[in-house]
């Protein structure tokens, strides 16, 4: 059957179920950051020189743009075609910060581990802060994307929700990527000419601890269990809708049972003002309902949509990432 001919409705199991057992994965690492401390005297320029006999080509050495360090170079392996870059030069302000920070963009398992022993042979104590784990989804499918943004949720997170994009497809966050442990971001992207789907979770220092994920033991990174904190669900508005009514049930004794729809529709009206347009995210829902007076305990609100859950873990067991 050809994909191009099925339309894939946000809220229709069938065309999710069909989609994510007919798509294809490719799942990488995007990047890794590290950071090096040493008591060495300019230890950059050894770092350097070791690349520069092992076949990495610096293409470019400018000013860095954030305000702890000044400069930022960039690397190539002549061997692997993997890029890096590495921040040095701490401003004196800042001098409590690691003399260094190395990323290491689409890495494989060899790189990493060269680096671990390289770092570890001159000196440095390396310390793994943050890791992007991409899932390139193709063909492309704009039902999938939006099932993703509207029913996509981030177990134990408290954080903003973000929508960007005045057109669709909208780019879609959920948290930060420095101030969380872990956030997620779902976009689409061109790649040689291709449209995929892109999901990206970006995990920080507080997580890779928790999971025993460290330079010297990377490939652990593929034993995480995504499926333990994403997960589909969706809001029960019957339930919201009972409970809320249960919350004014005094006032619409005394006022008389037409006044019970008025109180129903205000709180709807209020979801729809505040979830950014006509965006069902179960997330943004979520914060909206903590913002309003009935904030307390609102996530009994949502339920899981099982069969969705279940397609995409069956996905995810066979995900290896490095």
């Amino acid at each position: 059957m050809d994909n191009t001919s099925i339309s894939y409705g946000p809220n229709n199991y069938m065309d999710i179920l069909y989609f994510l057992s007919n798509s294809n994965i490719n799942p990488h690492i995007d990047r890794i950051y590290f950071s090096c401390r040493s008591d060495i005297d300019k230890p950059e320029k050894i770092l350097f020189s070791v690349l520069k006999e092992n076949d990495y080509k610096c293409k470019y050495d400018h000013f860095a743009k954030g305000e702890i360090y000044k400069r930022v170079r960039r690397y190539t392996s002549s061997l692997t075609n993997v890029n890096l870059s590495i921040i040095y030069e701490r401003n004196k302000c800042y001098s409590y910060y690691p003399c260094m920070g190395i990323n290491i963009y689409k890495p494989d398992i060899t790189t990493v581990e060269w680096f671990d022993i390289i770092c570890n042979s001159l000196g440095f104590l390396t310390t793994l802060s943050h890791v992007e784990l991409t899932m390139n989804f193709t063909p492309y499918q704009y039902g999938l994307q939006e099932f993703f943004c509207t029913h996509l949720f981030l177990k134990y997170h408290s954080g903003n929700v973000c929508f960007y994009g005045d057109d669709v497809p909208k780019t879609f966050y959920i948290g930060h990527k420095r101030k969380n442990s872990k956030s997620v971001i779902v976009y689409d992207k061109t790649i040689d000419g291709v449209n995929i789907l892109r999901l990206e979770i970006r995990i920080n220092r507080s997580f890779l601890q928790r999971h025993e994920v460290e330079l010297c033991c990377f490939e652990e990174i593929n034993n995480i269990d995504l499926s333990s904190f994403i997960s589909f669900k969706q809001l029960n508005y019957e339930k919201l809708s009972k409970h809320f009514q249960w919350r004014h049930k005094e006032q619409i004794s005394r006022l008389g049972e037409r006044w019970r729809g008025v109180y129903v529709r205000q709180l709807m009206s209020y979801l729809e003002d505040e979830r950014m347009g006509d965006e069902r995210s179960v997330a943004n829902n979520i914060l909206c309902m903590k913002k309003s007076p009935y904030k307390n305990n609102c996530q009994r609100f949502l339920e899981d949509m099982p069969d969705a859950n279940e397609a995409f873990s069956k996905r995810l067991g066979d995900v290896k990432f490095i």
